[in-house]
């Protein structure tokens, strides 16, 4: 899944591919918001976000991060 391709947001919306997560730290590079989400097994999960859509979400906070099912792939191992 590519970085800019996940959303964050408060609720899922139907349709969405979703996973729970807490926002662990937001780094700001210019025109993008590299925001790092811990999942309940403590994988991590990069968003990138242009500045002018950043979802407003801060550190701690407990997020849902999104995708379209169209913008998945499955690759076999």
């Amino acid at each position: 899944m590519r970085p800019e391709r996940i959303k964050i947001k408060a609720v899922p919306e139907e349709g969405d591919v979703w996973l729970q997560c807490r926002i662990k730290e937001k780094i700001y590079s210019g025109f993008v918001i590299k925001t790092i989400a811990t999942t309940r097994n403590g994988k991590e999960i990069v968003v990138n976000e242009p500045i002018e859509q950043r979802s407003g979400f801060g550190a701690k906070e407990d997020i849902f991060v999104t995708w379209k099912p169209e913008h998945s792939i499955v690759i076999k191992a």
